[in-house]
């Protein structure tokens, strides 16, 4: 197995819009449906109407996977804006299963006005942030054997098919706290939340708050046990829990944004989940660091 780390930016403005148009699992996400209505005013009700059709939602995830597939980068998002502009669209990379299907004008508006409208406002924190992110998984990756620094840089994914592999981990703002990935027979993409980045309303980052209020519900501690020396599936873990499958879904996404749960991840089945005791140790170590001037925020 080799890891590669890479910061993709421009990927970030695509994932960002992404979100907005997102409608399912929306409160499972740290930017919420009040974000959304305040961003959404970038639009006229024209675009809001095109921006949910199926057409423009696939040429979006067209564009994302190619910028999430692709070597070459666009030096910055008003030069991908330009390309989209004069109609040069990338060369479809072979793993990509989606296409163009909406016009280059219709797409280069829409994406212009999100960018005008909300994006230029938080580009350089965010492009900032997730650089910062980058190299601090750059020091685990020189640091820790492969599989542990992949479980470090995503905060609980334990790859156990290891054999051949490419693993490439890039950070993300806007979908926190998911981890997004892809798996191909020969590489997986992580995309893993930048957790200590603060925008908007925040005081503190995520990052030192994520066990605390996983911690604080019942229910996520009665399934914490259900995993302590063991591994299950979510089937195994739906059953034992007597939850709707989405409320269980729910709790685990909590748990495993606050590292207490390890996702045993191998390519072509089923995850399980584990207790990741390193979980806790942190929340104390990340108390301190606030509590004694640590940083906050990049």
């Amino acid at each position: 197995m080799r890891i590669q780390s890479e910061c993709k930016p421009v990927m970030e403005f695509l994932l960002s819009l992404r979100l907005f148009r997102n409608r399912t699992h929306q409160k499972r996400f740290d930017l919420n449906q009040k974000w959304k209505e305040e961003v959404g005013m970038s639009f006229s009700k024209e675009q809001l109407e095109y921006i949910d059709t199926d057409a423009f939602e696939q040429s979006l995830l067209y564009l994302d996977q190619h910028l999430l597939l692709s070597d070459v980068q666009p030096k910055g998002i008003m030069e991908f804006l330009q390309q989209i502009k004069s109609g040069q669209w990338p060369e479809n990379h072979p793993r990509n299963p989606y296409s163009i299907q909406s016009g280059g004008k219709e797409i280069y508006e829409i994406l212009r006005a999100w960018y005008d409208g909300y994006y230029h406002k938080i580009e350089a924190r965010v492009t900032a942030g997730l650089w910062t992110q980058k190299q601090r998984a750059d020091k685990i990756i020189d640091k820790y054997p492969l599989v542990q620094a992949v479980e470090h840089v995503t905060n609980g994914i334990y790859l156990e098919d290891i054999k051949s592999r490419t693993v490439i981990l890039t950070p993300h703002y806007h979908w926190r706290p998911i981890v997004l990935y892809k798996d191909y027979e020969d590489v997986s993409y992580y995309a893993y939340s930048a957790d200590d980045l603060v925008l908007f309303r925040e005081t503190i980052a995520p990052y030192y708050l994520r066990v605390q209020q996983a911690l604080s519900d019942e229910r996520r501690l009665a399934l914490l046990r259900l995993l302590v020396g063991t591994t299950k599936s979510f089937g195994e873990i739906h059953e034992e829990m007597g939850l709707a499958k989405s409320t269980v879904h729910h709790h685990i996404i909590t748990l495993r944004a606050a590292g207490l749960v390890r996702v045993h991840s191998t390519y072509g089945k089923n995850d399980r989940y584990s207790y990741r005791e390193e979980g806790m140790d942190a929340m104390t170590l990340r108390l301190q660091q606030f509590l004694h001037g640590g940083e906050q925020s990049l």
